[in-house]
């Protein structure tokens, strides 16, 4: 059984990133969500590529899957996922959407995300992250304000 655990620090130095995503926020503080062809929510982000820094992945991905610009970013920690072979981290960021660009494939997987905005303290309703999704929204929210 896979089981995430979050944490509120650095990730250690021995442990392998393998996901960056985005805690999108726009001006009324909703949480911008990305819905995928089965009706799966999901946070935009996805796995560094190259030599990118942490918060170019975020950018890249936030682009190429929701078409936006994002500033203000700012690191909420990381969840450890154990019970998938060695233990990885998955971070997140939360961020403010600062353009919101039309529609657009996403140019990895071709699919189009319906982009849906949601009060922040509904958020997990929609992602079903489970306890961790509840602490990562809660600490994201605070960022806010």
């Amino acid at each position: 059984m896979v089981e995430y655990i979050w944490h509120e620090g650095p990730v250690p130095k021995n442990m392998r990133v393998t996901q960056v995503a985005g805690i999108l926020f726009n001006d009324k503080n909703e949480i911008l969500l990305r819905k995928d062809k089965n009706g799966v929510y999901g946070l935009a982000g996805g796995h560094p590529e190259g030599n990118e820094t942490r918060e170019e992945t975020l950018h890249r991905e936030v682009d190429e899957e929701v078409n936006c610009k994002i500033d203000e970013l700012q690191y909420l920690g990381y969840q450890a996922v154990h019970g998938d072979g060695e233990p990885y981290a998955q971070l997140r960021y939360s961020a403010h959407v600062a353009e919101f660009g039309s529609s657009r494939p996403d140019p990895d997987n071709g699919q189009t995300y319906e982009r849906i905005y949601v009060p922040a303290k509904d958020a997990n309703k929609y992602l079903k992250y489970g306890k961790a999704g509840d602490q990562i929204i809660a600490v994201a929210i605070k960022t806010r304000s």
